[in-house]
């Protein structure tokens, strides 16, 4: 990343050791695609509005004339982590600055929303893209400062601001992108060159960190899935050659596979929208209609199983990606494995489209390993409905330990030596409670002292004691 245009706004010092320095991490340098005339402040949260004013007044005197384009990268004063964890508000809020850069003539002026905040984003929202229902709240646990307590669990929560269209409002962080109107026109870049969403996962070894992004073009959307680092160009060529084997398996079932192409720097896919099989079967859940549910997950189990016409062999490969020693009473598995056929990977329509094949694998692979997955995977942050899931289609309980070994292999063939951020959280990361878990704890703590107490004072030498102050106190 060339951060030589930024030289002015740092006063002499070394871009590139700021840059190492910086709490913006890769993520967000690589989707600013900073140019020639930008500046770029990621505002620390104690920064107040002389601070912002005195960022300015380096800017405009840093140059004959001001820059293109500032962005800025804000916590929210409001962010659900300031009011539910009880974090530290940011001293700017966004409003003011706004209408600062506004006066500036800086009018043409752009929100983004990086999740789950701006220090690692994994993805980057905008207006015309925002999170959907059951989309966030997954990282609730990735806390590495001091342990905190949240009043309400976050899955939940953000699920009732995306569905009353409060989510920007409350988002943890804000990156601001503003630019003097006609900028982007005379220049061609600016804020139309921007995806309105990225989805990072570069949490992995290189050869399998991948992008995704889209891109909007008048009414027109576009889904393009890019390596992020050239050790990644054979698994995406791998993600092109599973489309066409797992097109010709699935002709003539439900399932669909996502159009997709390959274009100069990656892989262009079609853009759909409309309810996930998780976003049905929790409604299903939702409205009582456990018979629903179960027609869906027999539905979905009885495709697959369909297409399992192949026996179940350990080979090599499959040691190599699963770990070695596997047993399971599934002996049938697909041609073809996509092992990432989850609810939240179908999108129902007149088909079932499958919008991720990114983990298909052409050796022997259980198919029961599969259903487990959409099931565990649905099943976090919804545990109340596992009897369901797994009365509708039983897979054992040694199995399902067996599948979860294989998960864990599976994680480790991903990350090849490199820790990720789950790994990290258990290592060192720090708890996040909820406050009503933590005031039962105490309230039971409480209780048992209370206990404590009533039984010492019905004991014999509590009574003499008590007999003793009445005799000898009053002297």
């Amino acid at each position: 990343m060339d951060l030589e245009m930024n030289r002015a706004l740092y006063e002499g010092k070394d871009p590139e050791e700021l840059h190492q320095k910086s709490h913006i991490r890769k993520n967000l340098w690589e989707w600013l695609r900073l140019g020639g005339g930008d500046y770029f402040w990621a505002v620390p949260k104690q920064a107040g509005w002389n601070e912002f004013l005195e960022m300015l007044h380096r800017i405009k005197g840093s140059r004959g004339s001001q820059p293109r384009r500032i962005i800025l990268a804000l916590s929210n004063p409001f962010g659900v982590a300031v009011w539910n964890r009880g974090r530290q508000p940011a001293q700017l809020d966004i409003g003011s600055v706004k209408r600062e850069l506004a006066q500036m003539g800086y009018t043409s002026q752009r929100q983004y929303y990086p999740y789950p905040d701006a220090d690692f984003p994994m993805r980057i929202y905008s207006p015309d893209r925002l999170p959907a229902v059951g989309e966030l709240g997954t990282e609730r646990m990735r806390n590495f400062g001091p342990e905190e307590l949240i009043f309400q669990e976050e899955g939940a929560l953000y699920d009732r601001m995306i569905e009353m269209g409060r989510w920007e409002d409350y988002a943890n962080a804000i990156i601001l992108s503003a630019e003097k109107r006609g900028a982007s026109q005379a220049t061609g870049e600016g804020l139309a060159q921007l995806p309105i969403y990225v989805q990072y996962a570069n949490d992995r070894a290189p050869g399998f960190q991948m992008k995704t992004e889209i891109w909007q073009k008048g009414d027109a959307r576009r889904v393009v899935k890019r390596p992020m680092d050239e050790a990644a160009s054979a698994h995406c060529a791998h993600i092109l050659e599973s489309y066409g084997k797992l097109q010709a398996l699935t002709e003539g079932t439900p399932l669909v596979m996502n159009r997709c192409r390959q274009v100069q720097d990656g892989l262009e896919l079609e853009y759909l929208e409309g309810n996930s099989l998780a976003k049905e079967l929790q409604t299903c859940f939702n409205q009582g209609k456990d018979d629903a549910a179960r027609e869906l997950v027999l539905a979905y189990t009885g495709t697959l199983r369909q297409l399992a016409s192949r026996p179940f062999e350990a080979t090599q490969e499959f040691e190599a990606v699963f770990g070695a020693g596997r047993e399971f009473s599934c002996q049938a598995s697909m041609p073809v494995t996509d092992i990432d056929l989850i609810f939240q990977n179908i999108i129902c329509g007149k088909a079932w489209n499958v919008i991720d094949y990114e983990w298909t694998f052409d050796f022997p692979i259980p198919v029961d390993y599969v259903v487990y997955r959409a099931f565990s995977t649905f099943l976090q942050g919804n545990e109340a409905h596992s009897e369901e899931l797994y009365g509708a289609y039983p897979i054992p309980e040694a199995d399902r330990q067996t599948y979860a070994a294989m998960e864990e292999s599976f994680q480790q063939y991903v990350s090849q030596g490199y820790h990720t951020l789950n790994e990290m959280y258990l290592s060192f990361g720090r708890k996040c409670r909820p406050v009503a878990e933590e005031l039962w704890e105490k309230e039971q703590e409480a209780n048992a002292l209370r206990e404590k107490i009533w039984q010492m004072e019905h004991t014999k030498v509590w009574k003499c004691y008590q007999k003793y102050k009445e005799i000898f106190g009053k002297k």
